[in-house]
């Protein structure tokens, strides 16, 4: 009889650990915040490390069409062309 007990507390045990990262993992998952989210907050040329990267990112985000973070200042689709 102890025996299956034990084997219960460990299930539940198992069950509760397996919850709480569940918990954690969507909570996170929530609330980080994607740095190349074209949607999320305001970037800057300077947040990215290729002038590829930010073109992506910027049609991604709209362009040519919409700007919404400004990397193509002089409007010739080009974003942050001083990026390498």
């Amino acid at each position: 009889m102890k025996r299956s007990t034990r084997r219960s507390g460990a299930g539940r045990s198992i069950r509760a650990r397996h919850l709480r990262v569940t918990l954690w993992f969507e909570t996170e998952k929530r609330f980080n915040v994607d740095p190349y989210d074209p949607h999320g907050s305001d970037r800057d040329c300077s947040d990215f490390k290729t002038q590829e990267e930010a073109q992506e990112f910027y049609e991604a985000a709209g362009g040519p069409e919409k700007d919404p973070h400004r990397l193509d200042p002089d409007k010739d689709n080009v974003a942050c062309e001083s990026l390498p």
